[in-house]
């Protein structure tokens, strides 16, 4: 239900970093930096389907493990969960009652949680996921209590922000916002992304 992307396996997702020097690249860029020195910075990544949001979720936690190296601190896991599955599935997010297995919050412990598709979540549950940003508590329905937690969450959403709860403008201080910009309007970065493929699949022969 949720995959598990290791510090030492960083291959799973290609961490390729912001190619080009546009200006929407040099702003991602600085961006993603930002959130990487901050490892407390809850984030939402928005922008349109095909945009590597996935992987800028990725270059966000694995920058923020080394600062918090640097600094002597242990750092969790990367987990990503898709928001769009049945409604069984979802429940996994909190744990279900009875249940002898963790739940996904159980399991990110002090690392990055990202919800994938989070516009998707049911309204009761963005609450939830909302006072967790808010407070770093949560209510484990498999023990039947309050939790703290240390985690940071990565909202990935293609929809408009006004659809998250409790995340309705840029000014909202429990997110950070970073827009992904298409690669549409990134005309000026096409070569250097060309010219990093080549050199990508000429290293794999």
């Amino acid at each position: 239900t949720f995959n598990s992307y290791a510090i030492n396996r960083p291959q799973t997702i290609p961490l390729r970093g912001v190619i080009g020097s546009s200006r929407y690249a040099r702003r991602l860029r600085r961006e993603i930096l930002d959130c990487q020195r901050d490892y407390s910075r809850n984030v939402v990544l928005f922008g349109e389907n095909g945009s590597s949001k996935d992987m800028f979720a990725c270059l966000i936690h694995y920058g923020s493990v080394g600062r918090r190296r640097q600094l002597g601190l242990k750092s969790g896991p990367l987990l990503f969960f898709n928001c769009g599955q049945l409604p069984g599935q979802i429940e996994q997010l909190f744990g279900r009652e009875g249940s002898k297995s963790p739940s996904v919050l159980d399991a990110a412990g002090e690392g990055t949680l990202v919800l994938n598709s989070v516009h998707a979540l049911p309204p009761d549950l963005r609450a939830e996921v909302a006072n967790l940003v808010a407070n770093g508590t949560y209510f484990s329905k498999r023990d039947g209590e309050f939790k703290a937690t240390k985690l940071r969450v990565i909202a990935i959403t293609e929809q408009p922000l006004s659809q998250l709860e409790g995340a309705k403008n840029k000014d909202d201080p429990m997110f950070t916002f970073i827009k992904v910009p298409a690669l549409r309007v990134r005309r000026q970065d096409l070569r250097a992304m060309v010219k990093y493929q080549l050199r990508r699949l000429a290293r794999l022969r």
